[in-house]
């Protein structure tokens, strides 16, 4: 090496200890440290997200349940009518009438 070559080299070097900078190596840790965190991010969304829908899920199962529970209490407190139409009365109505005028 010349000696010109040998001055630049140390110039160089004297410059990149003061301007700070990093290796590759840092560099790669650096961003492997950012993957690893984006990709825990990514996880944690997930579930929180899964996490919703089966709360959706069990909150509509369970409105739903409550509903049939409702039809059903009222199908109970309604009469139903038999016959065509309901035309056809109980046995006590179904005579004819004597009264009549």
């Amino acid at each position: 090496m010349s000696k010109l070559s040998q001055g630049l080299k140390k110039i160089e070097r004297g410059i990149g200890g003061l301007i700070p900078h990093t290796s590759a190596a840092d560099r790669r840790t650096q961003m492997q440290a950012t993957r690893e965190q984006m990709d825990y991010y990514k996880e944690q969304k997930d579930t929180l997200h899964k996490a919703n829908e089966d709360l959706k899920a069990q909150k509509d199962y369970e409105s739903k349940r409550l509903h049939e529970k409702q039809i059903r209490a009222l199908r109970g407190s309604y009469k139903r009518s038999s016959g065509f139409l309901g035309s056809e009365a109980p046995a006590a109505e179904s005579k004819p009438n004597e009264t009549l005028g």
